[in-house]
């Protein structure tokens, strides 16, 4: 008795390997340079509540520190640097589905938790900035 052949379905032709597109990777830099560097005030809090916003001070600080102004960068806000230390690897995995087309993905566990420390840290902060705590409250 002879076995009877076993029906496979054709494969599947392999999905062709995703190039990268960069192009969308500039506008979307070129979006966030265009957002940061309008001059008019963009902050909310600043807006609607006439008061210092938790990232207040925030930009300031960064600048400070990249001209080698420790102090005063941990005076306009502590948390700045950190910021910039979460910011660039979620902006760098971003920018990687942005330019393979991916869909969004969630961010790493590990950065995901860091972010949720961060934005716990940054609200206490901002409370007892209000006392004149940690150089606080910054200029509006």
């Amino acid at each position: 008795m002879a076995a009877a052949p076993i029906d496979r379905p054709p494969s599947a032709a392999s999905p062709p390997e995703k190039k990268p597109q960069w192009g969308r990777v500039a506008i979307f830099v070129g979006a966030l340079a265009a957002f940061a560097l309008i001059p008019l005030p963009l902050c909310p809090v600043r807006l609607l509540l006439r008061i210092p916003c938790p990232g207040c001070g925030a930009t300031r600080a960064v600048l400070s520190a990249v001209r080698g102004d420790w102090v005063g960068s941990w005076k306009l806000h502590p948390l700045a640097l950190p910021a910039v230390a979460l910011i660039i690897p979620s902006l760098l995995l971003v920018s990687r589905s942005i330019a393979m087309g991916d869909p969004a993905r969630p961010l790493p566990r590990p950065l995901r938790a860091a972010w949720t420390v961060f934005f716990v840290v940054l609200f206490a902060l901002w409370i007892v900035r209000f006392f004149g705590m940690f150089g606080g409250p910054a200029p509006i």
